[in-house]
């Protein structure tokens, strides 16, 4: 019996533990002409944009949902994740690690493609489950 009570409070600690830093530390939505993203290590990943879409412009901003940079534990970049839906309509998520530069386009002329767009600076552990 005291084994049991020893094991539900140790797994009631990890978990605990585990949900008490996951937060998201800023939000805000932007109205994006385009959002670019290069650099990315890609080893071991198929790189065509029929499986990864990295480059969102014009044509396409409108497939763009959200936008989440992750900070490590120090408050550095870790990576970021895009999530997108592919022109049939499923969505995906994707996080790229080691990115080494990004540029988001605001709307350049009032008339201009553009889309409002989720941007948020996240921990990773509230990237598990979204």
């Amino acid at each position: 019996m005291t084994k049991k009570v020893f094991l539900g409070i140790l797994a009631l600690l990890v978990w605990g533990c585990l949900v008490a830093r996951a937060e998201v530390l800023s939000q805000e939505y932007c109205k994006l002409y385009g959002a670019h993203f290069w650099g990315i290590n890609t080893r071991g990943f198929p790189t065509s944009s029929k499986y990864i879409m990295t480059d969102f412009g014009p044509g396409n901003i409108r497939l763009l949902e959200r936008i989440d940079i992750v900070l490590d534990d120090f408050s550095r970049i870790d990576g970021i994740q895009i999530v997108y839906k592919t022109p049939d309509g499923i969505k995906r998520q994707v996080f790229l690690h080691h990115v080494k530069g990004w540029v988001l386009e605001k709307t350049p002329s009032p008339n201009a493609v553009s889309k409002e767009v989720l941007i948020r600076i996240v921990t990773p552990e509230s990237l598990i489950g979204h």
